[in-house]
């Protein structure tokens, strides 16, 4: 938990989540950690949503889809990130 809480104050949201899941294994009560996973999810995908719209007005279109299909396995479910997709997918 502590590496994780150290990774997302580091804004290394990607490896804050898998200690979080590595804690979650060994606590799989534990709500705290619970909390703290649901919140660097949160954070990793607004980053990569972040990313690729810079990317987007930059004309990376590639990068753009990248992060957007990043943002995408966060959350499966985002229509802003299905959307964000297809809008880029037919740039290329």
């Amino acid at each position: 938990m502590q590496a994780g809480n150290q990774a997302e104050s580091n804004g290394n949201y990607q490896q804050a989540i898998e200690y979080y899941q590595k804690a979650l294994e060994l606590r799989p009560q534990n709500s705290q950690v619970k909390i703290s996973l649901q919140n660097a999810i949160g954070y990793a995908f607004d980053s990569y949503m972040q990313a690729g719209y810079a990317a987007d007005r930059h004309h990376d279109y590639s990068g753009a889809l990248n992060n957007f299909r990043q943002a995408l396995k966060l959350k499966p479910d985002s229509f802003y990130a299905q959307q964000a997709i297809r809008n880029v997918t037919n740039y290329l």
